[in-house]
């Protein structure tokens, strides 16, 4: 080819990659400020208040806006909250959850901990301070790395566990955060442990899990971009396997098999079928009656909100029970070794007598029927005096579930659905509490 000819095509390739190299670093630079890719928060202990999903998923749908939350609105650890602060003779209680916990649909003077706080102020004289660590999506995996990083750093007499039954099993059970089955593909990354001695029930002794990804200089590169991780997710339809993947597979060979669950016979189960996340955002419509509720999600894998409240459990649905359990006693030792006491909470929302969930009496996933036991605290009171469980029934059937959560799309409780639950748990503090140096 003359000289003539190559020197605008070889222009043209500089300028085209040029370019694209240049939108490619543009779009990284925007995926960075808005959703930083924090290493530590993300794959050691979690997601933290500024990269919350639950926060972030508020802003993108325009339900709050930027503005909404006050400037101030971290603690030292980087949770939503207040900062930690307190005087020598102060009682600090300490409440850790979930998105409960976080609240992040709430106004920043109107988080569970102020809320906690101001309600333990009407029935005692004593200096309170009350904070707060939680996540949305977390379970105990979670809650007990952040106390941990807490404890290292600060003090508190009292730990208030908020317990979320449909939430803390299966979410302890993985190392991430998918309601699907592990085939189609492995959620967002997350701290997991595991029980050492998985033979011993009595042993609640666990270690947290670190895979082994031996990847290769391409993939580590990659990965620490936003783009470069739109990247492997892409290559990963077509057969290569994404390091969230690699984590999974190695995971399920550490568990029990899912074998085990006895599906029942459609006869066996009401008639009346209602998606299960329309009973829920709906249950004051259902409450009075029997339903069965239908799932996409993997109830056969333990990867659901339904675990482990089948009639017949599976090795994995008892082992996501071995599991929590098993957290929850860490995190008590945890405490009583920091000077604190511990107790477990969970609200009980009852309809005019009626619990939540009490009608579901099975489940349908992909034309299979699985009898259901609806008392989701069943495994909790079990354990009632192993962890310090309360049961806190209260009853909202004289104002709605509307009245008391954000809407019928979001049913975290609002200010006075929170109100109802902090002002129970308040009352079940005993004073004075002792003061630990």
């Amino acid at each position: 080819m003359p000289k003539s000819q190559t020197i605008p095509w070889l222009k043209v390739l500089s300028i085209n990659f040029g370019s694209i190299s240049l939108l490619i670093l543009l779009v990284e630079a925007l995926l960075a400020a808005f959703r930083p890719i924090g290493e530590s928060n993300l794959s050691v202990s979690g997601w933290r208040w500024s990269d919350s999903p639950y926060r972030t998923y508020l802003l993108d749908s325009g339900i709050r806006g930027k503005n909404f939350w006050g400037p101030e609105e971290t603690n030292q650890l980087g949770f939503q909250g207040r900062a930690i602060s307190y005087d020598g003779d102060t009682n600090v209680v300490l409440l850790v959850g979930d998105s409960y916990v976080e609240a992040a649909a709430s106004r920043f003077e109107e988080i569970p901990e102020v809320i906690l706080e101001r309600s333990l102020k009407s029935v005692t004289a004593e200096k309170i301070k009350v904070f707060s660590i939680g996540a949305t999506g977390w379970s105990q995996d979670q809650q007990l790395l952040a106390l941990r990083e807490y404890f290292a750093r600060f003090r508190a007499n009292l730990v208030l566990l908020w317990h979320t039954p449909n939430n803390d099993f299966w979410e302890n059970a993985f190392p991430d955060r998918s309601r699907q089955p592990a085939q189609d593909g492995a959620g967002h990354l997350k701290p997991v442990f595991t029980l050492r001695d998985k033979n011993n029930p009595e042993s609640y002794d666990v270690e947290l899990f670190r895979p082994v990804i031996n990847s290769n200089i391409a993939t580590n590169i990659l990965r620490r971009f936003n783009v470069g991780r739109g990247i492997l997710r892409i290559l990963a339809r077509f057969g290569w396997e994404y390091e969230n993947d690699i984590a999974l597979k190695q995971w399920l060979h550490l568990i029990p098999s899912a074998n085990g669950h006895l599906n029942v016979d459609e006869s066996q189960c009401p008639i009346e079928k209602i998606e299960l996340w329309k009973m829920i955002n709906d249950y004051d419509r259902y409450a009075d009656r029997l339903i069965t509720v239908e799932t996409d999600e993997a109830v056969e894998e333990s990867r659901s909100h339904l675990t482990p409240f089948l009639e017949t459990l599976s090795l994995r649905d008892e082992y996501t029970k071995r599991i929590t359990h098993a957290l929850l006693m860490q995190i008590k030792a945890l405490a009583e070794m920091n000077g604190a006491d511990f107790r477990v909470f969970a609200p009980e929302l009852r309809f005019d007598g009626r619990p939540f969930f009490s009608g579901v009496s099975c489940v349908e996933r992909r034309n299979q029927f699985f009898r259901v036991n609806p008392d989701l605290l069943a495994p909790m009171t079990e354990w009632k005096d192993d962890v310090n469980f309360q049961k806190l029934v209260i009853e909202i059937g004289a104002y709605g579930l509307s009245s008391t959560t954000n809407d019928r799309a979001d049913r975290h409780l609002n200010f006075f659905g929170n109100k109802l639950v902090l002002e129970a748990v308040a009352e079940t503090v005993h004073f004075p509490l002792s003061i630990h140096p």
